[in-house]
């Protein structure tokens, strides 16, 4: 699939006014399009503005079968995601499952556990540092796990001293009452 540097793509294809016109721009694009879907644009008169918006049960309702419907779909959101500057979820997705499929084949001894708190990680990081490199990723998230570790043993030291304190109230309170 194309990728396009700036946002004018989106712009481009709102000003194509034919049909016609939307389907040469569609068929220069790497999309795998067969005439049966250009055909379904001719017949339902899907102009650019159109296409923009087009969903898939829409798609899929006058006649796209879901490989062409997917590769729409995937190809309108990335054009309607250069609009604001930002990856839409598909993207972000596709570079985090990536991310833990090599994470997950160089840490096969990887507890569940682990393998989750560094899934999670992932789907706070990647979306703000989404050009990191995949050691920039593990560095952040283990220096990340560090500071977990170290904020929940002093919470647990907290704990433990509040239930010392509890304990020795109360046997105070106890050793002061009288047992009848």
């Amino acid at each position: 699939m194309s990728t396009f540097a700036n946002t004018s793509t989106a712009e481009q294809i709102k000003k194509l006014k034919k049909t016609d016109d939307l389907i040469n721009f569609l068929s220069k694009q790497d999309l795998s399009l067969e005439e049966e879907q250009f055909q379904v644009l001719r017949k339902q008169k899907i102009t650019g503005v159109d296409f923009l918006d087009l969903t898939k049960e829409e798609l899929e309702k006058y006649g796209f079968e879901l490989g062409p419907a997917k590769r729409v779909l995937r190809f309108i959101n990335t054009i309607n995601g250069e609009g604001e500057g930002q990856k839409k979820e598909a993207d972000v997705n596709l570079t985090k499952i990536s991310y833990y499929q090599k994470y997950e084949n160089e840490h096969s001894e990887a507890s569940d556990k682990e393998i989750r708190s560094f899934m999670d990680f992932i789907l706070l990081y990647v979306p703000e540092h989404p050009k990191g490199s995949y050691e920039d990723v593990v560095k952040t998230f283990k220096e990340s796990q560090e500071k977990t570790n170290k904020i929940a043993l002093e919470k647990w030291k907290s704990s433990e001293r509040l239930l010392i304190g509890i304990s020795k109230t109360q046997v105070i309170f106890l050793k002061g009452s009288k047992i009848s």
